[in-house]
C-alpha cells in the first residue's frame, strides 16, 4: 500500500484504479444543451396538449437559449448565470408544465384558467432569458472596450 492510498483510507489497487478513473465533469454548456434538448423534447412529445400559444413562448425561449449556449462555450458565465440557466432547464420551465399536464382534461382548455396561468409564466421567464442575453453581450461589448482603451493606453503613451 502506497502512503496516498493510506492517507485517503483505500485498501485495495481497485479503489485506486477507481479514483483514477473517475468521470470527469461536463462542461456547463454541454450539460446545459443535452438539458435543453431533454426538455424539447418534452415539449414537442406534449405539443399536441398545451396551447399553441404556450408552446410557441416555450419555442422562443429555446430559440433564444441555443445561441446562447453555444456563446457560452468560448465564454463561460458566471456561476450565478449557469446557476439559473440549470433552474431554468430542470425546474422553472418543467415543473409549470408537468404540473399543467397533471390536471384533469377538462382543466387544460386552451384560453382556459390554467392555460392562461401557464402562459403568463412562461412569458415572464421569456422576458427574463431575453434580458439575460442582453446582458451577457453588453458585458462583452464592455469587456472589449476596456481591452481596447487599456491597448490604446499601453501602446500610444
Amino acid at each position: 500500500m502506497s502512503w496516498f492510498s493510506t492517507l485517503f483510507g483505500m485498501d485495495s489497487k481497485r479503489d485506486e484504479l477507481s479514483v483514477a478513473n473517475a468521470v470527469v465533469a461536463k462542461p456547463f454548456h454541454q450539460r446545459a444543451r443535452e438539458e435543453l434538448d431533454k426538455l424539447e423534447f418534452f415539449v414537442k412529445e406534449h405539443a399536441n396538449v398545451i396551447s399553441p400559444a404556450v408552446y410557441s413562448v416555450l419555442r422562443d425561449i429555446d430559440d433564444e437559449l441555443r445561441p446562447l449556449l453555444t456563446y457560452m462555450e468560448d465564454k463561460p458565465p458566471l456561476v450565478e448565470t449557469e446557476v439559473y440557466v440549470q433552474s431554468l432547464l430542470t425546474d422553472y420551465i418543467p415543473t409549470p408544465l408537468s404540473l399543467y399536464l397533471n390536471l384533469p382534461l377538462s382543466e387544460q382548455k386552451d384560453g382556459g384558467k390554467s392555460d392562461l396561468i401557464l402562459l403568463g409564466q412562461y412569458v415572464t421567464l421569456e422576458k427574463s432569458v431575453r434580458e439575460l442575453s442582453a446582458n451577457i453581450y453588453r458585458d462583452s461589448v464592455a469587456q472589449l472596450e476596456t481591452h481596447a482603451i487599456f491597448i490604446q493606453n499601453k501602446f500610444n503613451q
